[in-house]
């Protein structure tokens, strides 16, 4: 006769089909009184996987099978690796979505390339940003400059159609939306209208008399930054007091884009696409990565019109093809 022990546990585990040849396994009619014991008897039978239990009076084997519990496993995704190359819309869209997650690091400046001049931006919208733009561009350049020459260009934000600027209130004034300044090829791009405050060496770097910011048109400029409180001390526009000759440009006034290609020898054209980057959304955050591009290259050709114009040496810099000597 099989032991009581013995046929509770077996009466207890899910057998195997095939292990018993005596037919199906009994019924479990084992109690709650009975039942506690037998399995704190058979604890020690857990610790492992396959347990071989031997009746005796079977003469068979019983195979137990402790059931394996299911562990959810976590696995990391690999994203497909593509052989081919994208298209220049799918790179340029890629572009804008990881600069949208990385809006406005100022510890990564953006480099562009306007043919052969090389252009350093930063970019943002930080009062300590654009005091540690100032102080490394006086400390670099301006301090021993025998002429302080800085380009200077904004961008408006979009106008209130139908209205009069003079009849609108302060906030529905049209006004500058980025302010670009430009020292060798350290341009600065100030999203100023998203700006929390106005920085105070900001106020005082452009109230110096000693600087003298040059830009296209740049008493419109001077008018939109009024809303700020930011001040011109010294200016000086390019298009009134540089010259071209009329066999090369008839027009009554010419454009930065004509005084670049004169004087710096470049091709640049007007396109419709910077017709219309220029005339709206540049009030719109963050800035896109073709809107930067855009008013860093207008600051950098502002201080480069002004830097042969004065035909100053003192921003010289090596493999600077706009070197003046």
């Amino acid at each position: 006769m099989m032991t009581p022990r013995f046929v509770n546990e077996v009466r207890r585990t899910r057998l195997l089909p095939g292990a018993m040849t005596t037919g199906a396994p009994p019924r479990d009619t084992a109690t709650p009184a009975t039942r506690a014991p037998a399995q704190a008897a058979s604890t020690p039978l857990r610790a492992c996987r396959y347990l071989v239990i031997m009746g005796y009076n079977v003469g068979c084997l019983l195979i137990y099978k402790r059931p394996r519990v299911q562990r959810v496993r976590l696995r990391h995704y690999k994203y497909p690796t593509h052989t081919t190359t994208p298209s220049p819309r799918v790179t340029q869209l890629v572009q804008n979505i990881r600069h949208k997650h990385n809006t406005h690091n100022d510890e990564k400046p953006y480099h562009f390339d306007a043919q052969g001049i090389d252009i350093k931006a930063t970019v943002t919208v930080r009062a300590s940003t654009v005091e540690a733009w100032i102080s490394r561009v006086w400390t670099n350049f301006l301090r021993d400059a025998e002429r302080k020459l800085v380009g200077l260009d904004t961008e408006f934000s979009n106008p209130v159609f139908g209205k009069r600027q003079k009849d609108l209130p302060k906030e529905q004034k049209q006004r500058a939306a980025v302010l670009q300044l430009c020292v060798a090829n350290e341009c600065l791009v100030y999203h100023i209208v998203h700006a929390r405050r106005i920085p105070a060496m900001l106020r005082m770097f452009i109230a110096d008399k000693d600087i003298v910011f040059c830009g296209a048109g740049i008493s419109q400029d001077q008018e939109m930054l009024g809303y700020y409180g930011l001040n011109i001390a010294s200016s000086f526009d390019l298009q009134e007091r540089v010259e071209i000759p009329k066999s090369i440009c008839s027009k009554p006034t010419p454009s930065l884009i004509d005084l670049s290609n004169y004087l710096l020898g470049t091709k640049l054209t007007k396109d419709g696409e910077s017709e219309r980057l220029r005339r709206s959304g540049w009030g719109a955050f963050p800035l896109t990565l073709e809107r930067i591009r855009y008013a860093a290259v207008d600051a950098r050709l502002s201080f480069e019109v002004a830097r042969r114009h004065f035909r100053s040496a003192s921003y010289d810099r090596p493999g600077d093809r706009l070197n003046s000597s």
